[in-house]
C-alpha cells in the first residue's frame, strides 16, 4: 500500500541552544542563499500543527550552523583517504566541537528488522542518501544518528529503507523507498509488470519514475525530489566557489576527453567518499555531466548544468534517458533541456547550460523532501554522555 506523505503530528520543541548555536543560527538566517524570508513565509509559525514543514526547518538551520563549526574546525583534514568512514568522520568533528549526544536514533520496536540500504554497486554519488538520511534524523531528534550500521543490500531476514539511487529493481516486499528512481523503465517493466505494489512509497525521485510505477503497479505514488539535492543544505561548510568548468563523466565507460582547462572526473574517482565527490563538484563554474548525481549536485549548488550524453561510447549501453528526464522534469527544466547535448565542444559555450533553478523551485522540493521523510519509522533511546 502507498503512505501518504508524513504529516506533522506533535508541536516543534525549541532547542536547548548555547550562545555560539544562537548567534550561528541568526548568522545563517540572514545570509544562506538570501532565502530567510521566503522560508519563512512558505514555513510559518514553529508553533503551528497544520505547516509541517515549520519545525522542520527550526531543527535543520539551528543544527546545520553548529555543523559549520564544526567541520570547520577540522577544514584542514580535507585530503583524507577516500576509505574514512563517515562515522570516524563525524566522531572527529564532535570531538573538535565539544559536543555529544545523550540519545541515539534507532528503528522502532515495529521496524525493528530494518536497516539503511545502498546498492552494493554505489558510487561517491548514490551514497549521499546515508549522510542525508541520518543528517535529517539528527535534525528532528536531536539525538545522534550515526551509531546506524549502512547496508549494501538487504541483510537476510532485514528490510531495508532506501533513498538516493537509480535502484528501484532492487526493492523488495515490505521495503520503504524515499527519493529513489529507476534506472531501465523497459526492464522494470518486464520484470514487474502486474505485480502489486508490495513496498511503501512515501515518494520517488521524479515524474518519469511516478508514471512508471502507475503503469507497471496501478498505483499512485508522489513526486517529491531526489534527496541527494539537499547536500548543499545540510551541509552548508561546503561552498560553491566556482573555480572552473567540469565535465563529470559517468562511471559506466565515459572516457570522453575533456578541452583544455576543463577539469574532468568521475563519482567512482572517490571511492566511497561522497564529501570529496560533493566538494569537488562545488568548485565547478559549470557542469557538463553524463553522471546523473553531476546535475543533482550542480543543482544543489546553484551551478549551471547541462545534461551531456556521448552517443559514440559504450556509455549508451549502460545507460538510458529515462533517469535524466525524471530529474530533469522534476526541477523543471524546459523542454530545450529535457535532451542532452552530444557535443563535448558544446560545453565550452556558456549558452548551453541551464540556469540554477528559481528559489521558489528550490523551496518546492526541499518541502516535499523534507516532509515526507519516514520520521514515524524512528525512536530515540539514552546512552551515556560520552561518543
Amino acid at each position: 500500500m502507498v503512505s501518504k506523505p508524513y504529516s506533522v503530528s506533535e508541536p516543534f520543541r525549541a532547542r536547548r541552544a548555547d550562545v555560539i548555536r544562537a548567534r550561528m543560527r541568526l548568522a545563517h538566517a540572514s545570509s544562506a542563499m538570501n532565502a530567510s524570508d521566503e522560508r519563512a513565509e512558505l514555513l510559518g509559525d514553529a508553533r503551528s500543527h497544520d505547516r509541517a514543514p515549520s519545525w522542520v526547518w527550526k531543527v535543520a538551520i539551528g543544527v546545520a550552523c553548529a555543523l559549520a563549526v564544526m567541520y570547520g574546525v577540522g577544514a584542514s583534514s580535507r585530503a583524507s583517504s577516500a576509505s574514512t568512514s563517515m562515522t570516524s568522520e563525524r566522531s572527529t568533528s564532535r570531538a573538535a566541537f565539544g559536543k555529544s549526544f545523550k540519545c541515539a536514533v534507532v528503528f522502532k520496536p515495529e521496524f525493528a528488522g530494518f536497516r539503511i540500504c545502498n546498492s552494493q554497486w554505489s558510487n561517491a554519488g548514490d551514497l549521499l542518501g546515508e549522510p542525508i538520511v541520518r543528517e535529517m534524523l539528527e535534525r528532528r531528534f536531536e539525538c545522534d544518528a550515526y551509531a546506524f550500521i549502512t547496508h549494501r543490500m538487504k541483510s537476510k531476514g532485514s528490510n531495508c529503507l532506501w533513498s538516493v539511487g537509480s535502484v528501484m529493481q532492487f526493492v523488495r516486499s515490505g521495503d520503504v523507498v524515499w527519493g529513489l528512481g529507476v534506472w531501465h523503465a523497459e526492464e522494470y517493466a518486464q520484470a514487474r509488470l502486474g505485480t502489486p505494489l508490495d513496498f511503501e512509497v512515501r515518494g520517488v525521485r521524479g515524474p518519469e519514475t511516478a508514471r512508471l510505477l502507475d503503469e507497471v503497479h496501478g498505483a499512485t505514488v508522489p513526486s517529491i525530489g531526489d534527496p541527494g539535492f539537499l547536500v548543499s543544505e545540510f551541509f552548508p561548510e561546503i561552498k560553491a566557489t566556482a573555480e572552473h568548468k567540469c565535465l563529470i563523466r559517468h562511471v559506466s565507460g565515459d572516457k570522453t576527453v575533456a578541452p583544455k582547462g576543463v577539469k574532468s572526473f568521475t563519482p567512482g574517482d572517490f571511492g566511497s567518499n561522497w564529501r570529496l565527490f560533493v566538494e569537488e563538484v562545488a568548485r565547478c563554474s559549470h557542469v557538463y555531466s553524463s553522471s546523473l548525481h553531476g546535475l543533482i549536485v550542480a543543482d544543489s549548488f546553484g551551478i549551471p548544468a547541462r545534461w551531456f550524453f556521448p552517443k559514440d561510447q559504450e556509455v549508451v549501453a549502460a545507460q538510458s534517458d529515462f533517469k535524466y528526464r525524471d530529474w530533469l522534469e522534476m526541477s523543471g527544466r524546459s523542454e530545450a533541456f529535457l535532451r542532452p547535448r552530444h557535443n563535448i565542444d558544446a560545453m565550452l559555450d556558456e549558452s548551453s547550460y541551464a540556469r540554477p533553478l528559481s528559489q521558489d523551485k528550490r523551496l518546492e522540493i526541499i518541502n516535499k523532501l523534507v516532509t515526507s521523510f519516514p520520521f514515524d519509522m524512528f525512536t530515540t533511546v539514552e546512552v551515556g554522555s560520552g561518543d
